[in-house]
């Protein structure tokens, strides 16, 4: 990177830490602390919302899979499913939410499981963050190894550091506005790289469709349907791109890390009203939407500049396409705001874990404790819980980059993804069944018998480490049994989870309705 880069840089963390700073100012209580005094604009939250959901893995692995050879606009159908479970949880999640006025969702596990439940929600959550983040934030500082030449540890604690240093100050609403500023960033990073590139071609916007036409890049809907050796039609469970993979599998994605994943949650609950909390999750969904198609099309821009001015580059690693063109294609300055927008993104996603996770850490412990602390010792507390998972999470990237290998990477994130296929059973236990099954198993409040949650959410768990495993081909090779190999595209893996966990749970509700002795 030049001087210029440099002062960009530099200039996008002094932003970040002021912002951060200034937002957290006048916390009086853990709720000041944790929901912003649930007085967030609606707009504020959404903007957040979107910055989330959009790690550096994003940012990086979006572009490179429209470059990669097969790669077309086919992952649009999943963000329309996103979208769709949005609306969903607008309708039916969150106004159940509101009218407990809880500061994490495993309270409402609490209410209607009992603590059986809240603990259950927040185990399963707590485990599929720490997993998922700490993979986020290394895979987000390998661009910038690349681009800085500092060490990846340095790069890691560089984001440790800026992230809990104005998370532990500033509290939610430091995570809010500096991930505005974030999302402004990266998004507007995405459409100068686009423009830039629009630019550099002969015939601009004809050279780009031209390229990506000739590539089978402009392909969006997909049926997953296939001829099978018979002459007769089956369908591609492994395809992750298709239409009923994006409509319903992408929406029971959506129903559980928006549904159920507090990372997500803490922004609505933070809203002045279930109205604007509605609003922000909605538009969320259409700013999502928009975000993938810009990089998507990034990715085939970058594709048609390769392909039409330039030799295209030979790398090891297809995911460093797009850091590689910014570094040697940008001009100096573009390519530190660039880089910046990388960081940006891992930035976002500490950030929000963090605060997810000492909001959950607090509110389990205040259960099951039952003492009763001060504003300000309780305050104190929170912000040492923020400080202990930033250090975890930071551990845990290291952790992360001491493994090495993509493929294990990509397995630790199916691993993860995993958990939230039975957290939304859980979850649909307590909307559904009311109650659904017992803490403590034995009587439940409306005196039938049913068995403990521990039942169903251990069968859920099963079926998903069993579609894990089978999934992996290491697995298969391991046990020598070639044909045991079945691959399951991403978008059903929490669909079939949550199924495994609410069925059962389902079956002992109505089983147990049946069996019910007669009143004397």
């Amino acid at each position: 990177m030049s001087a210029l880069d440099w002062l960009v840089f530099a200039a996008y963390l002094a932003v970040t830490a002021g912002i951060g700073f200034w937002a957290g100012r006048h916390h009086s209580t853990t709720e000041d602390y944790f929901l912003g005094s649930r007085r967030v604009p609606w707009w504020a939250a959404m903007l957040s919302l979107v910055a989330t959901e959009t790690s550096a893995v994003t940012v990086v692995a979006v572009p490179a899979m429209m470059y990669a050879p097969g790669g077309d606009f086919g992952f649009l159908q999943c963000a329309i499913g996103f979208a769709i479970g949005k609306a969903l949880i607008a309708a039916f999640i969150l106004p159940a939410y509101f009218r407990k006025s809880i500061t994490t969702p495993y309270e409402f596990l609490g209410d209607r499981l009992g603590g059986s439940g809240q603990k259950a929600g927040a185990l399963l959550f707590m485990s599929a963050l720490f997993i998922g983040a700490a993979f986020r934030i290394y895979v987000g500082a390998i661009p910038l190894t690349e681009a800085t030449s500092l060490p990846l540890d340095s790069c890691l604690f560089i984001i440790a550091v800026l992230a809990i240093a104005y998370t532990l100050v500033g509290g939610l609403r430091a995570v809010i506005y500096t991930d505005v500023f974030q999302m402004i960033l990266f998004l507007g990073g995405g459409a100068i790289v686009f423009v830039y590139v629009l630019f550099q071609l002969p015939e601009g916007w004809n050279s780009y469709a031209s390229a990506a036409r000739e590539a089978g890049k402009t392909g969006l809907f997909h049926s997953g349907f296939r001829h099978d050796g018979s002459g007769g039609w089956s369908y591609d469970w492994s395809a992750a791109h298709t239409i009923l993979a994006g409509f319903i599998g992408a929406t029971a994605v959506t129903l559980a890390t928006h549904g159920t994943d507090h990372s997500n949650l803490q922004r609505l609950l933070a809203c002045k009203s279930l109205r604007n909390a509605r609003a922000a999750l909605v538009l969320s969904g259409f700013i999502v939407f928009a975000q993938f198609a810009l990089f998507l099309a990034v990715g085939a821009a970058v594709y048609a500049f390769y392909q039409v001015a330039h030799q295209a580059p030979r790398l090891e690693d297809s995911n460093a396409i797009l850091p590689y063109f910014i570094v040697n294609q940008l001009p100096n300055g573009l390519s530190g705001l660039l880089i910046a927008g990388i960081f940006a993104a891992a930035m976002s996603t500490l950030d929000s874990a963090l605060s997810a996770l000492s909001a959950t850490t607090m509110k389990g412990w205040k259960r099951n404790l039952g003492t009763q602390v001060s504003d300000l010792h309780e305050l104190t507390l929170a912000r040492w819980s923020v400080l202990v998972w930033g250090l975890v999470l930071w551990v845990g990237a290291i952790g992360a980059s001491r493994l090495g290998k993509g493929d294990l990477i990509s397995a630790i994130f199916t691993a993860a993804n995993s958990l939230y296929g039975p957290l939304l059973g859980v979850f649909l236990i307590a909307l559904v069944l009311r109650r659904g099954p017992s803490p403590e198993g034995g009587e439940s409040s409306e005196g039938s018998r049913t068995a403990p949650i521990w039942v169903p959410l251990m069968i859920g768990l099963s079926v998903q480490l069993g579609f894990f495993l089978v999934g992996q081909k290491w697995f298969a090779d391991r046990v020598g049994f070639e044909g045991l190999y079945f691959s399951l595209g991403w978008p059903w893996v929490t669909l079939t989870g949550a199924l495994a966990t609410f069925l059962p749970a389902l079956a002992i509700f109505v089983l147990t309705r049946r069996t019910k002795p007669a009143p004397p």
